[in-house]
């Protein structure tokens, strides 16, 4: 019984990790296309003023 626990507990220990990794990458990604957007639209400034 307490084998079955430590598998499960490790199953949910893993899927929490990549969890973890997935939200990380959805972080740096939104990150670079905030960043890419700033710079378009710091162009488009420079065009107008």
């Amino acid at each position: 019984m307490l084998l079955d626990i430590k598998e499960r507990m490790v199953k949910v220990q893993t899927k929490i990790d990549s969890m973890a990794e997935d939200a990380e990458k959805t972080a740096n990604e939104a990150l670079a296309s905030t960043k890419s957007s700033h710079k378009k639209i710091d162009k488009i400034d420079k065009i107008f003023l």
